[in-house]
């Protein structure tokens, strides 16, 4: 993504923000890479900087390659784990079962799951968004222990949205004003 659609995303923006304090403290500057020409590794390699923070990047992203080659340290925030690199998220798949599982003892059946869209065009099922992957496999886990047979399921909705607060409302407006609309919106 560029800067620009990054900045849509208010986590992004609150996420910065808060490491910007942090390095203002320390006596340190942050710098905001984005790729070149879609290409982070030229990027990666000819940034004047100590360390990096990498934000979303799967197990088999590039960007880990890369990094490794300048020989630098660098922790990534909501990726995959991995004995290889230090990252600093939280438990997906746990967290999305425990939703469901309170939208489902409340007795939602109508539910309509907002994901983000693709962070990357070339996104496919081996290298898939691993929060993503994560949160679906939460939400799955807690649909077959409590039972819910095919019927039921028909009635859940999958859409991907953008980051920005506006997309967002304009969404939820949209699938509120259905006739048949649902009864909770898991985002």
């Amino acid at each position: 993504q560029t800067l620009t659609e990054v900045f849509e995303n208010p986590y992004i923006s609150e996420l910065v923000r808060g490491i910007g304090f942090v390095c203002e403290q320390e006596g340190l500057t942050l710098m905001l890479i984005s790729p070149k020409n879609g290409i982070f590794s030229h990027s990666i390699q000819n940034a004047a900087v100590d360390a990096m923070i990498a934000i979303g990047v799967s197990i088999h992203s590039d960007v880990h390659k890369s990094i490794n080659q300048r020989q630098m340290p660098y922790v990534t925030i909501d990726a995959s784990n991995s004995s290889e690199y230090l990252n600093v998220g939280i438990d997906n798949e746990s967290t999305a079962k425990r939703l469901m599982d309170l939208l489902l003892d409340l007795g939602h059946r109508k539910i309509c799951f907002c994901a983000l869209n693709p962070i990357a065009n070339e996104l496919d099922a081996n290298n898939s968004s691993f929060t993503m992957t994560a949160r679906r496999k939460g939400i799955m886990q807690s649909i077959q222990q409590h039972d819910i047979d095919e019927k039921a399921q028909r009635k859940l909705s999958f859409i991907e949205i953008g980051v920005s607060i506006t997309s967002s409302y304009d969404l939820a407006k949209k699938e509120l004003q259905k006739k048949n609309r649902p009864t909770a919106i898991y985002c």
